[in-house]
């Protein structure tokens, strides 16, 4: 996702090792105003590990992390962003987005109900309410899914009923058409009658242009 530092005026923006740029969890890092960053030096400090300034400034010094670093973790960081250059970000947000497109077009041709718009979404992940279905039943479709080799992350959006799929990580739609392919399997085996999942007022799916 384009983010203009710059143009939004953004001092401090942290991120992670995983998710987009598809490395393994485990390394925090923060992109700063190093103007703004200097300022920290003299704020109130709440936290030992987690003081920023002191993690700067030690680096600075040292050219060393002030703790142990997770040797590991930064290898496979360092080699998730040399596939991430090779592949190139406008490349890999084009192969999402193909993925997002897919995914959201089977899920809602299935009849399951998105809660956002199209228009409302990044393309990463989609969240799905949970069908009426009384033969539906959340843990054993992701029992059943994870033998066959898919995951579904079992987190809710607050209290309502429901799942997300993101498409993020080294696959393509290939990869989600098969997924499509066995979770329309796994439903059937549930007697999951996929025609009355959707209710009237669910949105359609979004063109595949």
């Amino acid at each position: 996702i384009p983010i203009n530092v710059k143009e939004f005026s953004i001092d401090f923006m942290m991120s992670t090792s995983n998710k987009c740029i598809q490395g393994m969890a485990g390394v925090c890092f923060v992109i700063c105003n190093k103007d703004e960053l200097e300022k920290l030096k003299d704020y109130p400090k709440r936290s030992f590990y987690l003081d920023l300034y002191s993690q700067y400034d030690y680096f600075t010094r040292q050219r060393q992390t002030q703790f142990t670093p997770p040797v590991q973790t930064i290898y496979a960081l360092r080699r998730a962003i040399d596939e991430l250059l090779q592949e190139g970000t406008e490349n890999r947000y084009l192969r999402y987005r193909n993925n997002w497109q897919t995914l959201r077009k089977g899920i809602t041709g299935m009849g399951f109900r998105v809660l956002t718009a199209p228009a409302d979404e990044a393309n990463l992940l989609i969240t799905i309410l949970y069908p009426e279905d009384p033969n539906f039943d959340f843990n054993m479709m992701h029992d059943k899914l994870y033998e066959k080799g898919y995951t579904i992350y079992p987190g809710k959006v607050g209290k309502l009923d429901s799942f997300r799929l993101a498409v993020m990580g080294a696959i393509d739609h290939s990869d989600i058409s098969s997924f499509l392919g066995e979770l329309r399997k796994t439903l059937q085996e549930m007697g999951v009658k996929l025609e009355q999942l959707r209710s009237d007022d669910s949105p359609s799916a979004p063109s595949s242009q």
